[in-house]
């Protein structure tokens, strides 16, 4: 029985020392923040004979580290092996498949003597390579640089193995999205965006997906009693423009991919997405003053499907504040109303003028009129500005017809929908009942300034 009992243990051990004898790297997260990874396999042993002083060689037996599954390789070069024995460490050679010296007077350790010895492999500089996601091995043949009796080194053969575990790690994550409408050329000719910055430390190639919680924009802060707008949140546009650029999605109710790549040398990807609201799309759902908000979910996964549980989620609110803008314009400055015939004076006269204002609102509103004087004037001569009346020009709608100007304002509109760029048509008119006004004056040209002011409702 114990005769038994120690054969079992000495297999043990060998087993021990086999297995300390093969570096395995690990690359994770932290390696690759550090840049660098260093492993002392132990275990190792050399033998000369007397006054025989042979060194020890290494070669790799592949120029490249294979994956257990897949096609990824790591090229045998991004490592080094040193010897150690006692506290000294010997100066370190690349890996390659040229059978090396790693004893010897050159690499620190002069007149290598027999015994055990350690070897301290290390890959640095992380930051230069590609690491993508698996198991990786290749073998290393140990020998030395004489043949002979009694020379030999044990283990003749190791195997290097590296696991570069599956990393999704955030660096910069997506943040809040706020944008402001503070000016109408937004509705106009200028789009309205933002670049948002994020960042990933991964091992594998990303999926990166968006999708809004919700199919229109939450309200709010808008006008007391005003209807709440129903906003789609599919006019907004997104697309990734870094590293690469992608075509633009327009946002849904369902995860939609903005990005796709795989693993890059160094391991980082800083995406940068942009969010677009055309100034059609903008007239179309934001004219009204307020606050438009969802929540938009950002899902980022391995694109490969190997690492299912390698995933990250982020949920991060989406605002659209459109400010109390408002802007009345004149197309046309100078209206003639002319009487030149007996007709003018029997039936008087009306001017249209199409698309004589253009109102811009982003809230209900309201347009009054009134004249600068009580009279229109030419040199000393008066004619009194109440004959003339002004209103809606043919298939104008939404417009009252003032009767009587004044120098007091009145309401030529009540309560317009917010809108930009309105076109307002109007008819100037003197009619009939009021050319007995313009009898028995001095011919020429007479003139008032109409003031047309445009306020919140």
């Amino acid at each position: 029985m114990l005769k038994n009992s120690l054969i079992t243990l000495l297999l043990v051990c060998t087993v021990c020392i086999a297995y300390s004898q093969n570096p395995t790297f690990k690359i994770d997260g932290t390696a690759l923040t550090n840049g660098a990874v260093t492993v002392d396999a132990t275990g190792y042993y050399f033998n000369r004979f007397f006054l025989s002083y042979p060194n020890v060689t290494v070669i790799s037996n592949s120029n490249m580290l294979t994956a257990l599954a897949g096609n990824s390789t790591i090229p045998i070069n991004r490592f080094t092996a040193a010897v150690i024995r006692n506290s000294t460490v010997g100066r370190s050679v690349t890996l390659n498949m040229t059978e090396q010296a790693i004893t010897g007077s050159a690499l620190g350790l002069n007149r290598f003597a027999s015994g055990a010895f350690s070897v301290r492999y290390k890959t640095s500089n992380l930051s230069a390579f590609a690491w993508q996601a698996g198991d990786y091995s290749t073998s290393l043949s140990y020998s030395t640089s004489e043949a002979g009796f009694g020379i030999s080194v044990t283990p003749d053969y190791v195997r290097l193995n590296v696991t570069v575990s599956p990393v999704m790690n955030i660096l910069l994550a997506a943040s809040d999205i706020n944008l402001s409408v503070n000016s109408l050329d937004f509705f106009r000719n200028t789009a309205l965006s933002i670049n948002q910055n994020s960042s990933y430390l991964h091992t594998v190639p990303l999926l990166i997906s968006l999708k809004s919680a919700s199919s229109q924009f939450t309200f709010t802060g808008g006008q007391s009693g005003l209807q709440v707008p129903k906003t789609n949140v599919n006019l907004v546009q997104t697309s990734v423009q870094s590293p690469v650029s992608n075509s633009p999605i327009f946002i849904g109710g369902t995860f939609q991919p903005v990005y796709s790549g795989d693993v890059p040398v160094g391991n980082t990807t800083q995406p940068v997405e942009q969010f677009v609201i055309s100034p059609a799309n903008l007239e179309t759902g934001f004219v009204n003053k307020g606050i438009y908000s969802t929540v938009l979910n950002l899902e980022v996964k391995d694109h490969s499907g190997v690492f299912s549980s390698v995933t990250y989620n982020k949920s991060f609110n989406l605002k659209i504040t459109v400010g109390d803008l408002s802007e009345l314009g004149i197309n046309t400055t100078n209206v003639d109303l002319k009487f030149t015939t007996a007709e003018n004076y029997k039936n008087g006269v009306a001017v249209d003028v199409n698309n004589q204002l253009i109102v811009s609102k982003t809230l209900p509103f309201d347009l009054t009129v009134k004249s600068s004087g009580v009279n229109f004037v030419s040199g000393t001569n008066i004619i009194p500005i109440s004959i003339l009346s002004i209103g809606p020009a043919d298939g104008q709608g939404g417009v009252n017809t003032i009767s009587s100007i004044t120098t007091q304002d009145q309401k030529l509109i009540d309560t317009g929908s917010a809108g930009i760029d309105t076109p307002v048509s109007l008819r100037y008119s003197i009619p009939a009942s009021q050319t007995k006004n313009l009898l028995n004056k001095k011919a020429g040209i007479y003139t008032t300034d109409v003031v047309y002011t445009l306020t919140t409702h």
